[in-house]
């Protein structure tokens, strides 16, 4: 994933654990962390982050859309420890959501069956019927 989308990505994971009751401490201690370095790059020392408290109100696409212009605009996806922070936020996101039985997956060629959830009871055949 590039850095800007990194970021952003991390944004939302953030924003969205941050409203949530079971999201981890660590979680939203990290989100906090990556918001702190943000705001203080947005506002440049003046504490304007509007883009940023705008896109946690309301996380459209469009609010998405002006603050990776202004991520970009001031190079924040190229600041080492905000990359870093990112990267964190998405890791102990990931943890969080994999405990509440959210799944991400990632398929490749060759899987001839698969199966997914809590309680599945599934019998497969594959190949002849005859054998």
């Amino acid at each position: 994933m590039e850095p800007l989308s990194l970021v952003l990505a991390a944004l939302a994971a953030g924003a969205t654990a941050g409203l949530s009751d079971t999201a981890s401490a660590a979680v939203k201690d990290a989100y906090e962390g990556l918001r702190g370095l943000i705001a203080r790059k947005l506002g440049d020392g003046d504490g304007d982050d509007a883009e940023l408290v705008e896109y946690e109100a309301d996380p459209s696409e469009e609010n998405a859309a002006v603050l990776r212009a202004r991520i970009a605009e001031i190079d924040a996806h190229h600041d080492e420890p905000i990359v870093e922070a990112a990267r964190s936020v998405l890791v102990l996101a990931k943890a969080d959501q994999a405990g509440s039985g959210k799944f991400v997956n990632n398929i490749e060629g060759g899987v001839r069956g698969f199966v997914q959830g809590d309680h599945a009871n599934v019998r497969m055949t594959f190949g002849d019927d005859d054998a």
